[in-house]
């Protein structure tokens, strides 16, 4: 429970591919020490099970959205926006 929070969870989603391709492609960039993208990719190749995890939004009483991000955003930014911004509320 959240008590003192306003808070919403927004779930991105895509194909595993499309993940996996992600990752691999943050791994080599110019990021922040802090994203470990390159030990976290390898993590995942050793325990491909724990994909799992970024397959379903955190587990919190909170409202939730989903979005596909495959090709863009679906819904769209600015429906996420307005659904950030409501709090949830739809």
């Amino acid at each position: 429970m959240l008590p003192v929070a306003d808070a919403v969870v927004v779930h991105c989603q895509t194909l595993r591919e499309t993940s996996h391709a992600r990752f691999r492609a943050r791994a080599g960039a110019d990021r922040h020490p802090a994203h470990r993208d390159a030990e976290l990719l390898q993590d995942l190749r050793d325990n491909p099970s724990r994909w799992a995890h970024f397959e379903r939004p955190v587990a919190l009483d909170l409202p939730v959205l989903i979005v596909d991000t495959e090709h863009g955003y679906r819904p769209e930014q600015e429906d996420i926006l307005n659904f950030v911004r409501r709090r949830g509320q739809r």
